[in-house]
């Protein structure tokens, strides 16, 4: 009635730098790591609003801070400077890659 197949179990292939197509594993990476930066860019703006007011209450919470940006500077202020960091963040990302790639 039952058959009695032997059952293999096999442990998970080791994937290896080798087995990675370099062209898509650079594309997505730079978009992915991209696409966090974008997310996380705002959040990371009014931290730094925060910390650097010494003395001075302008903001007086993330979430004072986060309406004031708003509507002083428009939704084009959360990403101030954002050029720049993520043009400096992918070529740091970049440079760990390639590190890799040689060793």
């Amino acid at each position: 009635m039952t058959s009695s197949a032997a059952v293999t179990s096999s442990a998970p292939r080791q994937i290896t730098w080798q087995d990675l197509d370099k062209k898509r594993y650079y594309f997505w990476g730079c978009t992915v790591f991209l696409g966090i930066r974008v997310f996380v860019y705002p959040a990371n703006l009014i931290k730094t609003r925060l910390q650097v007011q010494k003395g001075t209450d302008v903001y007086r919470g993330s979430y004072d801070a986060f309406l004031k940006v708003f509507k002083s500077e428009g939704l084009v202020g959360f990403y101030r400077g954002f050029p720049i960091f993520a043009f400096g963040s992918g070529i740091n990302a970049e440079y760990g890659s390639f590190k890799l790639f040689i060793n």
